[in-house]
């Protein structure tokens, strides 16, 4: 089956530890900080917007679109020098040839087609089958094949009926995380993956859990309501066979992203940081000054939408209160790395998936690759490292040349010697990737705590953190939240 998750954006780390990184909120009146008082007087420029957008990834590029489609003036602050995060094209110049990755396929949905034909820029189905291309299961940990056991497609079916009849328990779940304000101590939301497999019997689908969840935490720890979070957003009994699945007829996901930065122009304040924010709400005003490389801009905007991950990190230039702080420290965030591969001697039209040897139901041990997966370019395989812990390039680079080593020696890819060309040929960096909380705050009232801070103080948020990974879920709670709740501004 085809890397699933890997193609929407996309996740890992060993051992149960799960560590919550705690980041120090800027002090605003520090001399060591440039977003402090001093941008006030070191602003260079000032400019006036309907939303200033923080974040250019794919929700933040999409509701910039959207809204101005509704007539709303916006500027994006990205601190990449392009729209589009994930959605990476790398143009092969050894044979002409185009290989995408981290985004590669999306749902077949409205929202999806209205965005690329909004552009003009054709779509094609996908097979997500893989049209019974080769993949080979291994444990990358000691690179040794792994036989799974295969279930029968009867099997698989029923499995997948059983899994539907426990999903319409959670309505609530369909479009965004609207959990009740409590849940209770015996609920399945709060099982972890593993626990909630055993329980249900679910053993049948364990491999295509592996592919969507391939990014978060190992299933031992990572609570059932994600799971069921991401497979109630995943267009549901489709999986089982009708084409729901497409990519960017001209092989190239960054395409539709490139149009979007091109209509905004000077308006997409690229390679750019927000140093300091004051929120006045009941005015229907806020201040941003914005660190741009031409110097320090002042944005008067009348709302802030925040599509970065909110964690302390990405929030701590932020005037937050007590009440915003209290849930962006609480995220367990992953870190994910994407990228292609030359010359690994894997054969252009095979995957390699990996699978744990000695975990409950050979689910994926982190950190790791997903897998290699094969792209339009025979030369390339498209692959994404997670880790609970932060890792640098250099690091991943070489841990992922390790695990192809891992493979070569064992036999699992057939060749005697891959260091001479091998060679990594395209890197991203994805950190605070596929935002959890432990079940505690789960069990109590994390979640609409999290959605009490829609609007709050002049600030709306969209992106993966309130409702769930990949690019199609992402646009349709913008659809779905983000744009109503700033149509009158």
């Amino acid at each position: 089956m085809i890397n699933i998750v890997s193609a929407f954006f996309l996740a890992v780390g060993n051992g149960a530890r799960l560590p919550v990184t705690c980041w120090e909120t800027p002090d605003p009146l520090s001399v060591d900080n440039p977003g402090g008082e001093n941008a006030t007087s070191n602003a260079t420029s000032t400019i006036v917007h309907d939303v200033l957008i923080y974040g250019g990834g794919v929700s933040g590029s999409h509701a910039a679109s959207r809204l101005r489609e509704m007539g709303k003036s916006v500027v994006v602050v990205e601190m990449e020098g392009r729209l589009g995060g994930a959605a990476h094209a790398f143009h092969d110049p050894v044979n002409n040839k185009t290989a995408n990755y981290g985004v590669q396929i999306l749902w077949n949905t409205t929202a999806v087609r209205n965005l690329y034909a909004h552009y003009n820029i054709p779509l094609t189905t996908v097979d997500i089958a893989g049209g019974g291309r080769p993949n080979i299961y291994a444990d990358f940990s000691s690179g040794e094949p792994v036989q799974l056991h295969l279930y029968s497609g009867t099997e698989i079916q029923a499995t997948f009926v059983r899994l539907f009849k426990l999903e319409t328990q959670y309505p609530f779940l369909k479009d965004s995380y609207d959990l009740p304000r409590t849940i209770p101590q015996d609920s399945d939301l709060l099982l972890s993956v593993d626990e909630f497999v055993q329980k249900h019997d679910l053993q049948p689908l364990i491999q295509l859990f592996n592919q969507f969840l391939q990014q978060w935490p190992e299933f031992r720890t990572l609570p059932a309501l994600y799971l069921l979070k991401y497979m109630i957003g995943a267009a549901g009994p489709d999986i089982l066979g009708k084409t729901t699945w497409v990519h960017n007829a001209n092989n190239d996901n960054g395409e539709v992203f490139r149009s979007i930065q091109t209509e905004l122009g000077t308006d997409a304040l690229l390679s750019s940081t927000i140093l300091r924010t004051e929120r006045m709400a009941e005015q229907n005003a806020t201040r941003v000054w914005v660190q741009t490389p031409t110097g320090v801009v002042e944005v008067h905007a009348k709302r802030i939408l925040v599509t970065v991950p909110p964690v302390m990190e990405n929030m701590g230039v932020f005037d937050l209160d007590a009440q915003e702080e209290d849930v962006f420290r609480s995220f367990r965030p992953m870190n994910a790395w994407t990228g292609l591969v030359r010359n690994s001697n894997i054969p252009a039209d095979t995957s390699i998936t990996n699978v744990g040897a000695n975990t409950t139901f050979q689910e994926i041990q982190l950190p790791g690759s997903q897998g290699y997966q094969p792209t339009p370019d025979p030369l390339l395989h498209s692959w994404v490292y997670t880790s609970y812990d932060p890792a640098t390039e250099q690091e991943t680079r070489r841990l992922v040349l390790a695990e192809l080593e891992r493979l070569t020696g064992s036999g699992v890819i057939a060749a005697e010697d891959i260091t001479n060309n091998l060679e990594i040929v395209a890197i991203k960096h994805h950190h605070n990737y596929a935002l959890t909380v432990l079940k505690e705050l789960i069990a109590g009232d994390f979640y609409s705590r999290l959605n009490d801070l829609q609007g709050h103080r002049g600030t709306v948020y969209g992106g993966a953190a309130f409702t769930t990974q990949g690019t199609a879920n992402v646009i349709q709670y913008n659809e779905n939240h983000v744009l109503p709740m700033l149509a009158s501004v």
